[in-house]
């Protein structure tokens, strides 16, 4: 399998670091269990009506605001689809 290439230095972004956000937070912070949870009792509890705005609130704001999330499934899907993957923004090039 061929590796993705990477610049001297630079950590393959795979999984979220915890840093002083994470550790302050705890269960709050925006990769932790409180949003998971929320996420599936707003689905259960609220009106269908209300689904809409919620979705085209969040939808930004987590594209927003999970920057290493969305880094780490970009190389994942550059690493799966290969040279398909051109169109994923953010993804790394492969070699040609």
């Amino acid at each position: 399998m061929k590796q993705a290439r990477m610049h001297p230095g630079e950590r393959p972004p795979h999984a979220p670091e915890t840093g002083w956000s994470a550790r302050l937070l705890g269960r709050f912070h925006l990769t932790g269990i409180f949003w998971y949870r929320l996420n599936r009792w707003l689905v259960t509890a609220a009106p269908d009506w209300l689904m809409a705005p919620l979705i085209a609130f969040m939808t930004p704001f987590a594209y927003a605001v999970l920057v290493r999330v969305r880094r780490a499934i970009s190389a994942n899907l550059a690493a799966a689809l290969g040279p398909a993957a051109s169109f994923i923004p953010g993804a790394p090039l492969s070699a040609p």
